[in-house]
């Protein structure tokens, strides 16, 4: 009887022990979920905020521009179309085609002038291009896009004539500018879709600088 007695009030402690654990861990549960929901009012404020005073947004996969308050209900379906999964870890690559680009230059002989070449380096996931392209290229590929996807917000690219005279930009100073143009336009139209699986985009990266008649 007294090692049963032991026994008994050795497994009450336990089970109280359980308890207190139990407890604890509940406790620990909710000021957790307490402190979620007070995230999750934030985001509910901050999205209702955007949707009210946002006037547009662009949609990275179609790449068209649509109301704000259109853009939680466009979004989800445009990746659905696209097979994209609708929630991506935050800096991530979405879908997996995003690319990362670099772009260089170097100065080549041509006719006895100098001429400025960029090296454009673009890599998604195991695929790598590096291709050599004249500034007139990269004009020229600005305009097609623009051309081709009309419905399609695409950045500025507006020429730098190296024949400026303007104070503000000095002819010295055009290869830097336009370095920092072509990379800027080239990121922005890569985290596009529509335009970063396109054929256009297909045919810049896998040619060289066209040669001039």
């Amino acid at each position: 009887i007294t090692s049963m007695s032991r026994i008994i009030a050795q497994k009450e402690e336990e089970m109280e022990q359980i308890r207190e654990s139990s407890d604890d861990t509940l406790g620990t549960l909710r000021s957790l979920i307490e402190k979620k929901d007070v995230e999750n009012d934030k985001y509910k404020r901050a999205l209702k905020v955007f949707l009210l005073h946002s006037l547009k947004v662009q949609c990275r996969y179609c790449g068209r521009e649509v109301e704000a308050r259109a853009a939680v209900d466009h979004m989800p379906m445009c990746m659905h179309r696209r097979n994209v999964r609708l929630w991506q870890e935050e800096g991530g690559d979405v879908g997996g085609w995003e690319w990362k680009v670099e772009v260089t230059t170097t100065s080549e002989e041509e006719e006895g002038k100098k001429k400025t070449v960029f090296h454009v380096r673009a890599q998604r996931a195991n695929v790598l291009f590096i291709v050599a392209k004249r500034y007139r290229d990269l004009v020229k590929f600005a305009s097609t896009l623009k051309t081709k996807f009309p419905r399609v917000k695409l950045p500025e690219f507006v020429p730098l004539h190296s024949s400026s005279t303007s104070i503000f930009q000095p002819q010295t100073h055009v290869p830097e500018q336009r370095v920092e143009q072509v990379s800027s336009f080239l990121r922005e139209v890569m985290r596009i879709q529509v335009i970063a699986e396109s054929l256009e985009m297909k045919k810049f990266l896998e040619s060289d600088k066209e040669e001039e008649a």
